[in-house]
């Protein structure tokens, strides 16, 4: 309630006071709005939990298969005719006879001659071939020892290498010749050395002395070998062979 105001202003301010006074002690008629209370939002529900199996997947529609292209039909053609053709005439097989015989071998010598030839062809050793069992080697007396001396030099060994193989190669061979030469001096003491060197060497290379004659001396200023095979009997394949 209002203090009642000074008396100062009198009776206007008194009526006004007291109709304020009056107005402030009136009960309302209806009663004020009240605020309505805020509202609350429920908790969101937690999302259930399922075990329900997981969705099986969906097959996925294979492509359809186009059908293959049919080849056009081939317009059939008339057979043709094929003229017949008279067989061959067949030969028989001739049946060989038991009489045949195959063909015999060239001659060993012939075969040697042509070997020695490949080693001293060009060179001054001559190889000749007598007959078809006479071969015959001539060697200069300058390649074969020195003036005065009965040692042989390198070209005289060479070709007494040579020598040694195809009496060891050859059936039946043996040297049936062996000359030496002196210095032009009839000295038979240097002839009988270089018979004996050249001797040895042979023997050294495999020759057996049954298949050697005895070295000899010789006018010629050459050193000379004749090397002699007799042809063997022929086995069944038309080689020979040495005799028994």
């Amino acid at each position: 309630m209002l203090p009642p105001p000074p008396l100062k202003f009198g009776f206007a301010a008194l009526c006004i006071s007291a109709a304020l006074s009056a107005c402030s002690s009136m009960v309302p008629l209806y009663p004020a709005p009240s605020k309505p209370p805020p509202a609350t939002l429920p908790a969101p529900a937690p999302a259930p939990t399922s075990t329900a199996p997981p969705p099986a997947p969906v097959p996925t529609p294979e492509p359809a298969l186009l059908p293959a292209p049919s080849n056009p039909p081939v317009p059939s053609r008339a057979p043709v005719a094929m003229p017949e053709l008279a067989p061959a005439p067949v030969t028989p097989a001739s049946t060989p006879s038991i009489t045949d015989h195959p063909a015999a071998p060239p001659p060993p010598l012939a075969v040697e001659r042509v070997w020695l030839e490949s080693w001293f062809g060009g060179t001054p050793v001559q190889i000749t071939q007598r007959s078809e069992g006479v071969l015959e080697v001539v060697v200069p007396r300058q390649f074969c020892f020195p003036p005065g001396g009965s040692a042989v030099k390198a070209a005289l060994g060479a070709v007494l290498d040579k020598l040694a193989e195809s009496v060891r190669r050859v059936p039946n061979a043996r040297l049936s010749l062996v000359a030496v030469p002196d210095d032009g001096s009839s000295n038979t003491q240097l002839t009988l050395e270089r018979g004996s060197h050249v001797q040895k060497h042979l023997l050294g290379r495999g020759v057996l002395p049954s298949s050697l004659a005895k070295p000899t001396a010789t006018g010629l200023p050459e050193v000379q070998f004749r090397l002699e095979s007799e042809a063997g009997p022929v086995n069944v394949a038309g080689q020979r062979v040495g005799r028994p």
